[in-house]
């Protein structure tokens, strides 16, 4: 599944969603993405350890994911002038539906009910203790 992102709102219902796919009560979560953007420093360093990988071949940036123990990559790619974010697992695999299904719910969602959404994940962060979560090494 290939998710087309047309401005900002759309970087942040990535962020969110992936907030939303790897929130855990025990780990801190690792999320390995392929490009710089304001948007990632600004919303994953509050609830997640993330790093960039400026790689455009995504089968090098899927082997990463699942050899550094990341819980989900997110891959942005430019396709007929457009850019488009594909998503894996951790296992380094295509994403499937019981990850895309959050992914299409918050791609569909408008900007009001999105910012619902948002406070939503927030406060299930809140709610952890951050210090006491394990982090697992890659």
């Amino acid at each position: 599944m290939m998710y087309k992102i047309c401005d900002s709102l759309d970087f942040e219902k990535a962020c969110y969603g992936t907030l939303k796919k790897v929130f855990s009560q025990t780990l801190f979560p690792k999320i390995l993405v392929n490009t710089q953007n304001h948007i990632f420093e600004k919303i994953f360093q509050k609830y997640a350890y993330f790093e960039c990988f400026l790689m455009q071949n995504s089968q090098k940036f899927a082997k990463k994911v699942h050899l550094n123990c990341f819980d989900i990559g997110l891959f942005f790619f430019e396709k007929n002038e457009n850019l488009y974010l594909k998503i894996y697992d951790g296992n380094g695999y295509v994403a499937g539906k019981f990850i895309t299904n959050i992914f299409d719910f918050v791609f569909s969602l408008d900007e009001i009910q999105f910012k619902n959404y948002k406070k939503e994940v927030k406060k299930m962060y809140k709610s952890l203790r951050g210090k006491k979560l394990l982090v697992q090494n890659g």
